[in-house]
């Protein structure tokens, strides 16, 4: 807390949600009441902390525009293919997808696929979710891998799927967008904000499987609409989410913050001696 009275600093909130863990800290209200230049990555972050300091900023967050269209090229199969990218825990929603998987017709499940990309976070919860899988659906886990596989698996999917409880801004979502991704995420998501239902994505409510089975049943027999979307997400991405963009947004906002490390001088009168053929100031 003492750095902001000494260096331009700014309070960066991601994960928002974290607060309800250090609400009952003795000096953690009078910490976060106090901070200066607090920056937000979406409205569903900043919600968390509106009660408490009013002093922010709303800043997406961003990643580079690596996207190649002949490279990270879309799986050709009969089965169109639905990604949940992350670690698997109640957190990121997985249970509330496949019960909307079980919510599915036969039909419908033989046209789709699942692919389960990310670590074991909570072991109890993965044994959970697998006693939940259909038994006509085709759902595969790949396990905790790099970066770079989880990148080359989301240029593959059809559909990026986020349905978290809490995510104030994933970055499989920039990255999805980035790629020209359709994206279906719950409410729960920082990312909501910046979808037009059925224009750029879809939105769901938090915890609804039914709803969430809906749009993927709708998805499925629609799926020719799927690429047009994906390439309007893909418009958001170059408006609000690329690395100009967010240079464009931070910078200034980082160089008009004063800087406490500059004193103030207080102006006086400036008096001049004469030595020898020279002035000296006194």
């Amino acid at each position: 807390m003492q750095m902001q009275h000494k260096v331009k600093t700014i309070w960066w909130l991601q994960e928002a949600k974290v607060i309800d863990h250090f609400i009952n800290e003795k000096d953690f209200i009078p910490t976060l009441s106090s901070a200066q230049n607090i920056v937000g990555v979406s409205d569903y972050s900043l919600g968390m902390i509106r009660k408490y300091n009013t002093n922010y900023r709303k800043i997406y967050n961003a990643c580079y525009d690596f996207y190649d269209p002949a490279q990270h090229v879309k799986e050709i199969g009969a089965r169109l293919n639905f990604t949940i990218v992350g670690s698997i825990e109640s957190r990121k929603g997985h249970d509330v997808l496949f019960k909307a998987l079980g919510l599915l017709e036969d039909e419908i499940l033989e046209r789709l696929a699942v692919r389960v990309v990310g670590r074991v976070l909570d072991p109890n919860f993965d044994a959970m979710i697998r006693q939940q899988i259909p038994s006509h659906a085709s759902v595969s886990f790949t396990g905790e891998i790099t970066n770079a596989e989880a990148v080359k698996l989301v240029a593959g999917a059809d559909v990026i799927v986020c349905p978290s409880r809490d995510d104030p801004f994933p970055v499989v979502l920039v990255e999805g967008f980035c790629m020209a991704k359709t994206c279906l995420v719950s409410d729960a998501t920082g990312f909501a904000e910046l979808i037009e239902n059925g224009e750029n994505g879809f939105v769901f409510a938090s915890e609804d499987a039914e709803e969430l089975a809906d749009i993927m049943r709708n998805i499925v027999l629609r799926s020719s609409e799927i690429e047009p979307i994906g390439q309007k997400a893909r418009e958001v991405y170059l408006r609000e989410l690329s690395i100009p963009v967010l240079e464009q947004r931070l910078l200034p906002y980082m160089e008009a913050l004063p800087d406490p490390g500059l004193k103030q001088t207080r102006k006086g009168k400036v008096t001049y001696k004469k030595s020898g053929t020279t002035f000296q100031k006194i």
